[in-house]
């Protein structure tokens, strides 16, 4: 269905550049409160301001009062009318601009449109259409016990361009994200709400939101804490104990940067927000948030996830022992410190699986949250919604990426990423893997550049190798006890494929008769999802065991089964 509102492109922007003013030469031109505008959208406000551009029109003075001449029109990047459920055009942003009026002139009401002849069917219909939409809108409510997880890191005060920590936010930006939300009718819920409404002990309001911050930043208590204060609103603030314990004078690791030590929170600064009254003080281990060694080429992936490679593979018994003991010593710290020990779990870069969500359960941590998708202009990641209804393993948080306003959070709330679209490309490691390895990096380079400069949102990587083409898989490219290993590459170029080329990596290959490769395959590489049975010809249930197996190291992968046709085959 084609979406409700559609701007063609303004040439205007050509003609005419941006006016910056301040905002005290604005404040008149502003309504103070939420107005509901024509198509039940509520519109911005005074402080809620995207760049204004002045349209020419000559009216300096209105009945001798000075006016700022010209109309100021506000864009946004997404409108209050579009019902929940329907998605934006894709492939551009839909950007409306919405009158915000002259200083002290009454606008004429229009004069009713009259039909012309000749006046286009698409015009005539769009009444219709409008109807229709809204008709479908109200037949398709959101589910019961619908939440929406949201989360940041660090919020600075100013986010200049090429800024270092791409996940950072402006307070500016943040302050308009919570104002969008109430003004919205989002309902900001307690940590402990969340674990009611799953374990049956109540329900959720409509539009619930679980806001989130982690990382151990210290803008946490000194930038988030007063604006939530300012909108009363309860949050989950997680904290790696390892940074929070960090000696005073220390530098941090962060990333790719050294941070000093008094740009995270120390536990005067931990126990001030709980002492608020809105903050609950999760988890996020340890040391956990420091990646660790995935594979011989060197790959860093997130510990909690992930097998540690140091002249080999840990075993799954050493991974497990290793979590537990991080996520046991966050957890004692955290009750020495507060009094209360923590209730819920933030994953360290929002990477972990099942293993580790039942580890933190046996802990006293029922609640753990992932993070699987970003919002950002060139991301089409999840929407953040889970149902509490389903057992759905940890549920995603949609995380703040590049410094999003609240025109950014609103198409990502607003959109059905069911309805996005698929662009993939099918990657053969066969062809990949060199004479020797230092062929084998530079394929390995000219691979991610290549995907790079197609830009798609897929790529199905080979994990099997046919060495003889018979169709069965005689080696894999990942360590497993069920085959030969042809060559361990799978993680590798997965793992670069997501850093570099910002794809989600499936797994492609046939469907095993052993489907406990995959599990193997799941343990040992990043993947969101499970390619199988490419011949037309394999058992459904096999691909079905496969993915079973695969999600209970994974949760949440995503199981496509593929079918070649060919002229004169069976399809």
């Amino acid at each position: 269905m084609a979406p409700l509102h559609v701007a063609a492109p303004d040439d205007r922007r050509a003609r005419f550049g941006l006016v910056e003013s301040r905002l005290a030469q604005r404040r008149a031109l502003l309504q103070p409160q939420p107005r509901r505008d024509g198509h039940g959208g509520t519109s911005f406000q005074p402080h809620d301001l995207a760049p204004l551009r002045r349209l020419p029109a000559p009216a300096p003075r209105h009945r001798g009062r000075p006016v700022l001449a010209g109309r100021l029109w506000h864009e946004v990047g997404a409108v209050g009318g579009v019902p929940a459920g329907m998605a934006p055009r894709a492939g551009a942003h839909l950007r409306i601009r919405r009158l915000v009026g002259q200083a002290g002139v009454r606008r004429r009401p229009r004069a009713p449109h009259r039909l012309r002849a000749g006046l286009s069917v698409g015009v005539l219909m769009r009444p219709v259409a409008l109807l229709l939409a809204l008709v479908i809108a109200a037949a398709s409510p959101r589910p019961a016990h619908a939440l929406v997880v949201l989360g940041w890191h660090d919020i600075q005060d100013r986010i200049p361009d090429g800024y270092a920590d791409a996940d950072a936010i402006s307070s500016r930006n943040f302050a308009m994200q919570l104002d969008w939300l109430r003004a919205h009718g989002y309902v900001p819920v307690t940590a402990q709400a969340v674990r009611d409404a799953r374990a049956g002990r109540g329900a959720l309001p409509a539009k619930a939101v679980l806001l989130t911050f982690d990382g151990g930043y210290r803008s946490a208590y000194t930038h988030a804490l007063p604006l939530l204060q300012a909108f009363r609103y309860p949050a989950l603030v997680a904290v790696p104990t390892a940074r929070v314990d960090a000696g005073a004078g220390s530098a941090i690791r962060d990333g790719a940067r050294s941070l000093p030590r008094d740009e995270f929170l120390s536990w005067n600064d931990v126990k001030a927000m709980q002492a608020s009254g809105l903050i609950e003080i999760a988890s996020e281990g340890s040391d956990l948030i420091t990646p660790v060694v995935a594979d011989p080429q060197g790959d860093l992936l997130p510990a909690a996830a992930t097998r540690r490679w140091n002249n080999g593979y840990e075993s799954v018994d050493v991974y497990r022992e290793r979590v537990r003991g991080d996520l046991a010593t966050s957890a004692d710290l955290i009750a020495r410190a507060t009094g209360h020990r923590p209730q819920a779990l933030i994953l360290p870069s929002g990477a972990g699986n099942t293993a580790a969500a039942t580890l933190a359960g046996e802990l006293g941590m029922p609640l753990v949250l992932a993070s699987e998708a970003r919002t950002g202009a060139s991301d089409a990641g999840l929407a953040g919604h889970m149902r509490l209804d389903t057992d759905v393993g940890a549920p995603v948080r949609l995380v703040m990426h590049e410094n999003p306003g609240a025109g950014e959070l609103a198409y990502e709330l607003r959109r059905d990423a069911r309805l996005d679209g698929l662009r993939g490309v099918r990657v053969a490691l066969d062809d990949v893997v060199g004479s020797d390895a230092a062929t084998t990096e530079r394929n390995v380079d000219a691979l991610v550049e290549r995907i790079r400069s197609i830009h798609p949102s897929h790529v199905f990587l080979q994990a099997f190798s046919d060495t003889n083409g018979d169709g069965r898989s005689d080696a894999a490219f990942f360590p497993t006890s069920r085959l030969p290993l042809r060559s361990d590459l799978f993680t590798h170029v997965a793992a670069k494929l997501r850093a570099r080329a910002g794809v989600d990596v499936f797994a492609w290959g046939p469907t095993p008769g052993d489907a406990g490769a995959y599990e193997d395959l799941a343990i040992a590489a990043p993947i969101s999802g499970i390619v199988t049975g490419d011949d037309g010809a394999a058992p459904v249930a096999g691909s079905r065991a496969a993915v079973s197996t695969a999600t209970g190291w994974r949760p949440g992968l995503v199981r496509v089964r593929a079918f070649d046709v060919r002229a004169g085959g069976d399809a």
